[in-house]
């Protein structure tokens, strides 16, 4: 696998995480960075918002297997 498709899994592991611990309207960009331990550039260089993120997740996780 490519770094950036891990690195895209990565993110999306860590607001999967999030989606149990926190309310979604409270999940913010930020928050995903911090708690992945990466920096907001490099978030967007994977994905436009958290929406795009969703969609990555239900296209990589449902769709695409």
């Amino acid at each position: 696998m490519s770094k950036s498709y891990e690195t895209r899994r990565a993110i999306a592991q860590t607001f999967k995480s999030l989606v149990l611990e926190v309310p979604f309207k409270r999940i913010t960009v930020s928050l995903v960075c911090h708690t992945a331990g990466i920096s907001r550039r490099s978030y967007y260089n994977h994905f436009k918002d958290l929406y795009n993120l969703i969609n990555w997740i239900y296209y990589d996780e449902f769709l695409h297997k």
